[in-house]
């Protein structure tokens, strides 16, 4: 018999806490080689801020900013569309303009 948390355990469930312990701490250390695996590739990220006026894009590696840019939307220009949501075709070529001037400067 052991004490656990002020009670008395017989022998199986001292065995089946012993278990758990150890199935715990393998779990641990499974899931920290994965992360080490998983970090060790360079994670490419792109984020995206749609303003009211402006458009603002950054392009990340891991936690490295590689660019950003704040690209500034005209009344006129914002005028055309009733909705925000109206705007995605205009917001969609700013990025695609901003990622292909990137691309040739930086490999993705």
């Amino acid at each position: 018999m052991i004490y656990f948390k002020n009670s008395l355990l017989p022998n199986s469930k001292r065995l089946f806490f012993i278990l758990l312990r150890l199935l715990n701490k393998l779990a641990q250390k499974l899931l920290n080689n994965i992360l080490k695996i998983y970090m060790k590739k360079n994670l490419r990220i792109l984020v995206i801020n749609p303003g009211s006026t402006s458009t603002a894009i950054a392009l990340f590696e891991d936690d490295k900013l590689l660019d950003k840019e704040t690209i500034r939307h005209s009344s006129e220009e914002l005028s055309k569309y009733k909705k925000i949501f109206d705007q995605h075709e205009l917001r969609e070529k700013v990025i695609i303009n901003f990622l292909k001037k990137k691309i040739s400067t930086l490999i993705l």
